[in-house]
């Protein structure tokens, strides 16, 4: 079954153009190497939301707890290495597996 990591975040205060080069060149390498992650994308988030940017991340496998887990154990470690442009005071980390089928129109 295929899950998503919903990664929801803000950029330090006058630190926005270091965030966004860190998190293009190497957060999402960074992330895409740990096995279960196989897509990302991020987003610019509307105007008045608590965060500014948004990063959905598409997992693979039956098991997504372990494969958070093994992305927290990376950052915990150095492996993925974190930028002080990146508040991690606001950020929130949601998993979310379908509870249904994709409809279209």
């Amino acid at each position: 079954m295929d899950h998503q990591l919903i990664v929801l975040s803000n950029a330090t205060a006058g630190e926005e153009d270091a965030f966004n080069l860190w998190y293009d060149e190497v957060h999402l390498p960074d992330v895409l190497a740990v096995p279960g992650i196989a897509a990302a994308r991020r987003f610019t988030l509307a105007e008045g939301a608590e965060w500014r940017f948004a990063a959905i991340y598409d997992m693979t496998g039956d098991d997504p707890a372990a494969t958070v887990a093994d992305l927290v154990a990376r950052v915990a470690d150095g492996r993925i290495a974190m930028t002080d442009a990146f508040d991690m005071a606001s950020f929130r980390m949601l998993t979310a597996t379908p509870c249904g089928p994709r409809r279209t129109a």
